[in-house]
């Protein structure tokens, strides 16, 4: 499924093929439901999952400046990845693929673990694309892309959660 394209700053025009929906049903956004006089979206509960501290604090000033997002933690490694997500109970995993000691039979794990949990692969390297999509990831971002491009492919992943 091909995202809309859009233009950068330099004025090109990128497409945005990163994204896989699982589930093509869009739903409407959840109610915060801890203000009954509140019309507005809760926010996405985004937890990041990178070995390098540099690109987790990047992501998270990034998602900082979205209010549509709120990143819960960080893992730096497989093993607190699985206790802290659990204590935490994120909608949406930034996972990065080549995470340390992470392994695709672990996303079943995941799913189990949050049956609704939406997770979404990073890598600097694209060619692992299919191979993430395959694994039952909801959505695939290359590293090396702009940050324009997580920001659409969040928004997609966004309109699933229920």
């Amino acid at each position: 499924m091909k995202s809309p394209q859009m233009s950068n700053a330099s004025g090109r025009i990128l497409l945005y093929d990163q994204f896989r929906m699982k589930n093509e049903q869009v739903n409407s956004p959840q109610i915060n439901m801890n203000d009954p006089n509140s019309n507005q979206p809760e926010p996405v509960r985004v937890f990041l999952a990178d070995g390098r501290l540099r690109t987790r604090t990047a992501l998270r000033l990034l998602l900082e400046q979205q209010p549509e997002f709120r990143v819960v933690g960080e893992a730096a490694e497989i093993g607190n990845l699985l206790a802290q997500t659990a204590a935490v109970c994120p909608h949406l995993l930034l996972l990065d693929w080549e995470l340390r000691g992470f392994r695709a039979d672990l996303l079943p794990v995941l799913r189990k673990q949050q049956p609704h949990l939406k997770v979404v692969a990073m890598s600097t390297r694209p060619e692992i694309r299919l191979l993430a999509l395959d694994a039952g990831v909801d959505a695939f971002v290359c590293k090396v892309d702009p940050p324009e491009h997580l920001l659409v492919c969040l928004a997609q992943v966004r309109q699933t959660i229920r």
